[in-house]
Protein backbone atom coordinates (compact mmCIF):
# COMPACT_ATOMS: atom_id res chain seq x y z
CA UNK A 1 0.00 0.00 0.00
CA UNK A 2 1.60 3.33 -1.11
CA UNK A 3 1.71 6.67 1.35
CA UNK A 4 -2.03 7.57 -0.48
CA UNK A 5 -3.63 4.84 0.42
CA UNK A 6 -2.57 4.77 3.89
CA UNK A 7 -3.89 8.12 4.48
CA UNK A 8 -7.00 7.63 3.85
CA UNK A 9 -6.89 3.77 5.61
CA UNK A 10 -6.13 5.75 8.67
CA UNK A 11 -8.29 8.79 8.22
CA UNK A 12 -11.65 6.33 7.46
CA UNK A 13 -10.75 4.31 10.38
CA UNK A 14 -10.73 7.72 12.68
CA UNK A 15 -13.84 9.12 11.08
CA UNK A 16 -15.12 5.08 12.32
CA UNK A 17 -13.76 5.51 15.70
CA UNK A 18 -15.52 8.79 15.97
CA UNK A 19 -18.53 7.76 14.97
CA UNK A 20 -19.06 4.71 16.49
CA UNK A 21 -17.46 6.43 20.01
CA UNK A 22 -20.14 9.39 19.62
CA UNK A 23 -23.74 7.57 20.33
CA UNK A 24 -21.74 6.11 23.99
CA UNK A 25 -20.34 9.32 24.44
CA UNK A 26 -24.33 10.35 24.58
CA UNK A 27 -25.21 7.77 26.27
CA UNK A 28 -22.81 8.26 29.06
CA UNK A 29 -23.99 12.12 29.61
CA UNK A 30 -28.11 10.96 29.56
CA UNK A 31 -27.75 9.97 32.79
CA UNK A 32 -26.52 13.31 33.70
CA UNK A 33 -28.68 15.46 32.24
CA UNK A 34 -31.83 13.35 33.75
CA UNK A 35 -30.40 13.72 37.49
CA UNK A 36 -30.15 17.78 36.58
CA UNK A 37 -33.67 17.78 35.28
CA UNK A 38 -34.55 15.08 38.29
CA UNK A 39 -32.81 18.21 40.62
CA UNK A 40 -34.61 21.25 38.64
CA UNK A 41 -38.19 19.40 38.89
CA UNK A 42 -37.73 18.54 42.93
CA UNK A 43 -36.73 22.32 42.98
CA UNK A 44 -40.13 23.45 41.90
CA UNK A 45 -41.85 20.89 43.83
CA UNK A 46 -40.36 22.35 47.19
CA UNK A 47 -43.51 23.51 49.02
CA UNK A 48 -43.53 27.59 48.94
CA UNK A 49 -44.23 29.48 52.12
CA UNK A 50 -47.32 30.18 53.36
CA UNK A 51 -48.62 33.50 52.90
CA UNK A 52 -51.71 35.78 53.33
CA UNK A 53 -54.58 34.36 51.29
CA UNK A 54 -52.90 30.74 51.37
CA UNK A 55 -55.45 27.92 52.27
CA UNK A 56 -53.67 25.87 54.90
CA UNK A 57 -56.51 23.23 55.13
CA UNK A 58 -53.62 20.68 54.75
CA UNK A 59 -52.67 21.56 58.35
CA UNK A 60 -56.07 19.83 59.23
CA UNK A 61 -54.33 16.50 59.06
CA UNK A 62 -51.43 17.60 62.03
CA UNK A 63 -51.18 16.31 64.98
CA UNK A 64 -48.58 17.41 67.32
CA UNK A 65 -47.76 17.10 71.05
CA UNK A 66 -47.10 19.69 74.13
CA UNK A 67 -44.44 19.99 76.08
CA UNK A 68 -46.15 18.20 78.59
CA UNK A 69 -46.46 15.42 76.49
CA UNK A 70 -50.53 15.96 75.58
CA UNK A 71 -51.56 15.13 71.90
CA UNK A 72 -53.34 18.16 69.99
CA UNK A 73 -55.01 17.71 66.73
CA UNK A 74 -55.23 20.35 64.41
CA UNK A 75 -58.46 18.86 62.75
CA UNK A 76 -60.79 19.39 66.44
CA UNK A 77 -60.46 23.31 65.52
CA UNK A 78 -60.42 23.24 61.17
CA UNK A 79 -62.98 20.47 60.66
CA UNK A 80 -65.67 21.47 63.09
CA UNK A 81 -69.14 21.81 62.55
CA UNK A 82 -70.45 25.42 62.05
CA UNK A 83 -72.93 25.21 64.57
CA UNK A 84 -69.83 24.42 67.27
CA UNK A 85 -67.89 27.86 65.80
CA UNK A 86 -70.93 29.74 66.00
CA UNK A 87 -71.45 28.71 69.56
CA UNK A 88 -67.69 29.28 70.57
CA UNK A 89 -67.08 25.85 70.88
CA UNK A 90 -63.95 25.77 68.53
CA UNK A 91 -62.26 29.05 67.27
CA UNK A 92 -63.47 31.86 65.22
CA UNK A 93 -59.39 32.49 64.15
CA UNK A 94 -56.25 30.27 65.37
CA UNK A 95 -52.72 32.22 66.30
CA UNK A 96 -49.46 30.40 65.23
CA UNK A 97 -46.40 31.70 66.59
CA UNK A 98 -43.04 29.91 65.96
CA UNK A 99 -41.58 30.16 69.32
CA UNK A 100 -38.53 29.63 71.53
CA UNK A 101 -37.69 29.81 75.10
CA UNK A 102 -34.03 31.17 74.70
CA UNK A 103 -34.55 33.61 71.95
CA UNK A 104 -34.70 37.44 73.68
CA UNK A 105 -36.86 38.92 71.25
CA UNK A 106 -39.44 35.75 72.14
CA UNK A 107 -38.74 36.60 75.72
CA UNK A 108 -39.44 40.12 75.43
CA UNK A 109 -42.96 39.24 73.47
CA UNK A 110 -44.19 36.71 76.08
CA UNK A 111 -46.25 38.57 78.10
CA UNK A 112 -47.87 40.63 74.84
CA UNK A 113 -49.10 37.37 73.16
CA UNK A 114 -49.78 36.39 76.54
CA UNK A 115 -52.34 39.16 76.84
CA UNK A 116 -53.77 38.47 73.49
CA UNK A 117 -54.35 35.08 74.30
CA UNK A 118 -56.32 36.21 77.41
CA UNK A 119 -58.02 39.35 76.10
CA UNK A 120 -59.40 37.91 72.92
CA UNK A 121 -60.36 34.27 73.79
CA UNK A 122 -64.27 34.87 74.62
CA UNK A 123 -63.78 36.72 71.15
CA UNK A 124 -63.33 33.43 69.38
CA UNK A 125 -59.33 33.51 69.34
CA UNK A 126 -56.76 30.82 70.27
CA UNK A 127 -53.05 31.13 70.19
CA UNK A 128 -50.68 27.78 70.16
CA UNK A 129 -46.86 28.25 70.09
CA UNK A 130 -44.53 25.77 68.03
CA UNK A 131 -41.52 25.19 69.00
CA UNK A 132 -39.03 24.12 65.68
CA UNK A 133 -35.56 24.46 67.16
CA UNK A 134 -32.78 21.51 67.42
CA UNK A 135 -33.39 19.91 71.15
CA UNK A 136 -29.82 20.64 71.12
CA UNK A 137 -30.15 24.00 70.92
CA UNK A 138 -32.94 24.09 73.75
CA UNK A 139 -34.05 20.78 75.16
CA UNK A 140 -37.25 19.81 76.65
CA UNK A 141 -35.54 20.49 79.90
CA UNK A 142 -34.97 24.05 78.74
CA UNK A 143 -38.52 24.47 77.52
CA UNK A 144 -40.57 22.98 80.46
CA UNK A 145 -38.25 24.77 83.18
CA UNK A 146 -39.14 28.23 81.58
CA UNK A 147 -42.92 27.50 81.34
CA UNK A 148 -42.70 26.74 84.52
CA UNK A 149 -41.26 30.30 85.58
CA UNK A 150 -43.18 32.14 83.65
CA UNK A 151 -46.92 31.69 83.15
CA UNK A 152 -47.66 32.04 79.49
CA UNK A 153 -51.53 31.85 78.36
CA UNK A 154 -51.03 29.47 75.40
CA UNK A 155 -50.14 25.79 74.80
CA UNK A 156 -46.19 25.55 73.69
CA UNK A 157 -46.43 22.49 70.67
CA UNK A 158 -43.26 20.61 69.89
CA UNK A 159 -42.28 20.45 65.99
CA UNK A 160 -39.22 17.38 65.91
CA UNK A 161 -37.67 18.09 63.11
CA UNK A 162 -38.74 21.37 62.37
CA UNK A 163 -41.60 19.96 59.52
CA UNK A 164 -44.10 21.95 60.45
CA UNK A 165 -41.38 25.49 60.11
CA UNK A 166 -40.53 24.08 57.10
CA UNK A 167 -44.11 23.42 56.01
CA UNK A 168 -45.17 27.23 57.10
CA UNK A 169 -41.96 28.55 55.82
CA UNK A 170 -41.12 29.79 59.05
CA UNK A 171 -38.09 31.96 59.60
CA UNK A 172 -38.02 33.36 63.43
CA UNK A 173 -38.98 33.30 67.00
CA UNK A 174 -41.62 34.53 66.83
CA UNK A 175 -43.06 34.19 63.56
CA UNK A 176 -46.74 35.26 63.44
CA UNK A 177 -49.74 33.29 61.07
CA UNK A 178 -53.08 33.91 61.65
CA UNK A 179 -55.63 32.05 59.75
CA UNK A 180 -59.75 31.20 60.63
CA UNK A 181 -61.16 27.43 61.04
CA UNK A 182 -61.23 26.97 57.62
CA UNK A 183 -57.53 27.73 57.11
CA UNK A 184 -57.25 30.92 55.40
CA UNK A 185 -54.83 33.18 56.29
CA UNK A 186 -55.57 36.58 56.62
CA UNK A 187 -51.94 37.98 58.78
CA UNK A 188 -48.55 36.89 58.66
CA UNK A 189 -45.90 38.67 60.09
CA UNK A 190 -44.67 40.26 63.54
CA UNK A 191 -46.83 40.65 66.59
CA UNK A 192 -45.80 44.80 66.59
CA UNK A 193 -42.67 46.90 65.83
CA UNK A 194 -41.52 47.23 69.24
CA UNK A 195 -39.63 44.22 69.81
CA UNK A 196 -36.92 46.09 71.95
CA UNK A 197 -39.96 47.90 73.71
CA UNK A 198 -38.09 50.97 73.51
CA UNK A 199 -41.06 53.23 71.05
CA UNK A 200 -42.92 55.81 73.03
CA UNK A 201 -46.39 54.75 72.56
CA UNK A 202 -47.51 56.97 69.96
CA UNK A 203 -45.11 55.19 67.29
CA UNK A 204 -46.31 51.52 68.51
CA UNK A 205 -48.20 49.41 65.59
CA UNK A 206 -50.00 46.46 66.95
CA UNK A 207 -49.85 44.44 64.24
CA UNK A 208 -51.32 41.56 65.26
CA UNK A 209 -54.20 42.87 67.11
CA UNK A 210 -54.99 44.80 64.64
CA UNK A 211 -55.50 41.97 62.23
CA UNK A 212 -57.50 40.08 64.96
CA UNK A 213 -60.29 43.05 65.75
CA UNK A 214 -60.23 43.72 61.30
CA UNK A 215 -60.79 39.97 60.89
CA UNK A 216 -63.21 38.78 63.70
CA UNK A 217 -65.07 41.95 62.06
CA UNK A 218 -65.15 41.12 58.93
CA UNK A 219 -62.64 43.84 57.51
CA UNK A 220 -59.89 43.92 55.58
CA UNK A 221 -56.68 43.53 57.67
CA UNK A 222 -54.92 46.77 57.55
CA UNK A 223 -51.39 45.69 57.16
CA UNK A 224 -51.82 41.80 56.01
CA UNK A 225 -48.06 41.24 55.72
CA UNK A 226 -44.89 42.51 57.81
CA UNK A 227 -41.49 41.32 58.52
CA UNK A 228 -41.21 38.87 61.08
CA UNK A 229 -38.42 40.33 63.78
CA UNK A 230 -36.51 37.54 65.85
CA UNK A 231 -33.86 34.85 66.59
CA UNK A 232 -33.54 32.46 63.66
CA UNK A 233 -35.19 29.23 64.25
CA UNK A 234 -32.68 26.34 65.23
CA UNK A 235 -33.49 24.04 62.42
CA UNK A 236 -31.70 20.68 62.12
CA UNK A 237 -29.72 19.27 59.32
CA UNK A 238 -30.90 16.80 57.40
CA UNK A 239 -28.67 14.56 55.41
CA UNK A 240 -29.22 14.71 51.69
CA UNK A 241 -30.34 11.54 50.03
Amino acid sequence: MNKTGIRMFLALGLGLAVATSTPALAQEAKPAGASKQEKTKKQKQKTKAVTVGTQIKWLADWELKTAQGESFRFADWMKAKKEDVKAGKVPRLIVVSFWSCKCPWQNAWDPEISAIAKEYRDKGVRVLAVDSNNPRHESKQDILAYLKQNKLAFPVLMDPGNKLADRFGAQTTPHIYVFDNQGRVVYTGAVDNDGRKKRPENQRKYFLRDALDASLSGKPVPQASTKPMGCSIKRERRTQP
